[in-house]
């Protein structure tokens, strides 16, 4: 009932001063016509007077309403009682003087908590950043050390197939070595052969040229002395037939060791190559086994989209927090209504202890401040 009687007043306050100044105007408006159509029908008065120099001072004369150049209502955006109150219609007010006061403290219990609510979202972004570069150090860790495993695996493939190349071929070419020697034996083997014959040959000669020489000396023809020489002719082609044989047989022996090294040398070959084989297998396979690491420690870079758009999530709620503070503690200034301009207090609707509304005509806010 007093808040509907308040509104009544005001509005029965405002309606006379339109209607007192709406009157006012028309009575100036209508006392400037009377002015104007007075002097028109006036008769023209003459003084005569002597020509000289002097000042000429205009003045005017007249009658009107003095109306500031400013009137400000000052009302509250936000709902209170009224802790402060102090000022009084006809009291003079500066820019920036606290006017009233409402009471804040449930305003400043949900600053607290905004507060609270901020710093807890800090924590929880500086948790996650605080994992984050672990995380991502480990990572990156983990693909080199990968990188470097199939680096080192595919050193080792490769020099596995160069090992096993070079060992074949030392083989072969020891194969091919045994080989040459075999066919450089074979000849001397030839040879051997060749002067065998040719000293069974001439040890023929020899025995058969000392038949007739023994003949002849039997029947007194030569001397003995031709005997001996023709039994020593028989004895050195014997020698020579002696010497070819072990010739002969040493070179057989030859190539009989070199046939048995020929056949261990191509079983080496063989085997070198088995194992090269099998050797380059098993570094083929720890080359795929790292590769597939080094696919398994990249695939875990894909976390990292992830785990970005959780800090951006917290980012942003870290930002939505300050600006929920920032709102409630702009709502906890507008608790605090000072004077817009200099001036003095024209009409105070309510008083301490009054709960203002926002915008409301009967709300402390609504106090006018008038320019002087």
């Amino acid at each position: 009932m007093k808040r509907l009687l308040a509104v009544v007043l005001s509005v029965l306050i405002l309606g006379g001063l339109i209607t007192w100044r709406v009157i006012g105007k028309r009575e100036q408006v209508a006392a400037m016509a009377r002015q104007g159509a007075a002097r028109a029908k006036a008769l023209p008065q003459v003084v005569l007077a002597t020509a000289e120099t002097r000042e000429i001072t205009a003045v005017f004369t007249g009658t009107g309403a003095l109306e500031a150049p400013l009137n400000v209502k000052v009302s509250a955006k936000v709902s209170g009682r009224i802790t402060y109150l102090h000022v009084h219609e006809g009291d003079h007010v500066r820019r920036g003087q606290v006017l009233v006061r409402l009471d804040a403290s449930d305003l400043e219990a949900q600053v607290r908590q905004a507060e609270a609510r901020v710093a807890e979202a800090n924590s929880r972004l500086a948790q996650a950043l605080l994992t984050q570069k672990p995380t991502n150090v480990g990572v990156q860790t983990q693909i080199k050390q990968q990188q470097a495993a199939v680096a080192s695996a595919e050193a080792d493939y490769e020099q596995a197939r160069q090992t096993q190349n070079s060992e074949v071929a030392a083989a072969q070419a020891a194969v091919d070595d045994l080989q040459a020697r075999m066919a450089s034996i074979q000849a001397g083997m030839g040879n051997a052969k060749a002067h065998i014959n040719s000293a069974n040959a001439n040890l023929a000669n020899a025995r058969t040229r000392q038949s007739r020489v023994l003949e002849l000396y039997k029947q007194g023809y030569i001397a003995a002395q031709e005997v001996d020489d023709a039994k020593a002719a028989v004895s050195v082609q014997e020698a020579a037939v002696q010497a070819g044989q072990a010739e002969l047989e040493a070179a057989q022996a030859t190539r009989q060791s070199l046939e048995a090294q020929k056949q261990a040398a191509a079983e080496r070959v063989k085997i070198t190559r088995t194992k090269g084989e099998a050797d380059i297998e098993a570094a083929r396979q720890k080359v795929l086994q790292a590769r597939a690491q080094l696919e398994f420690a990249r695939a875990n870079t894909a976390q990292s989209p992830a785990f970005q758009e959780g800090i951006a999530a917290l980012k942003a709620s870290v930002a939505a927090e300050k600006a929920a503070l920032a709102s409630t503690k702009a709502r906890r200034s507008d608790t605090v209504l000072i004077a817009p301009t200099d001036g003095y207090v024209t009409e105070r609707m309510m008083d301490q202890g009054s709960m203002a509304t926002p915008a409301s005509p009967s709300s402390p806010s609504s106090s006018s401040a008038r320019s002087g």
